[in-house]
């Protein structure tokens, strides 16, 4: 990587990962990923068509968006939210229909302690950023909810996406945190160190996929995401299936 990359990354804060999935010959799709998602994506994308294949950017969903605005040359838009999906489609960036592909649930990690959200009036605690990532959203709205939210006694590090909130909490640069269950999944985090918000007391966390360009790779890797079989996979990643 160059310099001038590195420097963009860290003035930005996000989090920009290709990763390439696809035989010597296969298609491959430029895919935006909502940071929460990069585990079961990468996964995912190892099991699709040999003809079809990936290069992957992780980030905040915010962030991905904004990129998409300006230009930035994504197929498709794996979202962590609908908002910012249906924003490209009402600015005529992305032509496609918004298709929700899994149903997200953020989760207090208190590593070496059995979890309780209490913790959060005293103890150095993370979340990402609620005006860029829907995971952080739903925590201000889940300590909210149980009015545990004081962010002028104790304010939470904030990071660009929940990402960087786990690397946090991973790192030891905090002492607890708000993150995807999905990531504590794969992680195979004991569950007396998770904390699961109840869905009922904060936004639900939706993620829709959108085409940004017409190639006809975009729309079937969509298909695959939001086929029955692959819903039920996602379940064991930590996320729950969408309506169908």
């Amino acid at each position: 990587m160059s310099r001038v990359a590195l420097a963009l990354i860290l003035l930005t804060g996000m989090l920009v990962v290709p990763r390439t999935h696809a035989s010597e010959d296969g298609v491959r799709l430029r895919v935006a990923v909502a940071a929460n998602f990069r585990a079961a994506f990468e996964q995912l994308s190892r099991e699709l068509p040999g003809d079809l294949g990936v290069v992957a950017t992780y980030g905040s969903s915010g962030l991905l968006a904004a990129q998409i605005l300006q230009g930035a040359p994504f197929d498709v838009f794996l979202s962590a939210d609908r908002e910012r999906p249906l924003q490209l489609v009402v600015e005529g960036v992305a032509p496609g229909q918004v298709r929700p592909y899994a149903v997200g649930r953020v989760a207090l990690w208190t590593p070496g302690v059995t979890a309780d959200p209490a913790m959060v009036k005293s103890k150095r605690y993370t979340m990402a950023n609620p005006e860029l990532a829907p995971y952080g959203r739903a925590a201000r709205d889940c300590l909210e909810s149980i009015d545990l939210w004081r962010p002028e006694d104790n304010p939470p590090v904030l990071g660009t996406n929940v990402s960087q909130a786990f690397h946090f909490v991973s790192s030891g640069a905090v002492d607890l945190g708000f993150v995807a269950l999905s990531q504590l999944v794969t992680q195979q985090v004991s569950e007396k160190e998770m904390w699961l918000c109840p869905e009922n007391i904060h936004s639900p966390i939706e993620q829709f996929a959108v085409r940004i360009t017409d190639r006809d790779e975009a729309q079937r890797l969509i298909a695959f995401l939001i086929h029955p079989d692959t819903q039920l996979r996602l379940a064991g990643f930590g996320y729950r299936p969408i309506a169908p």
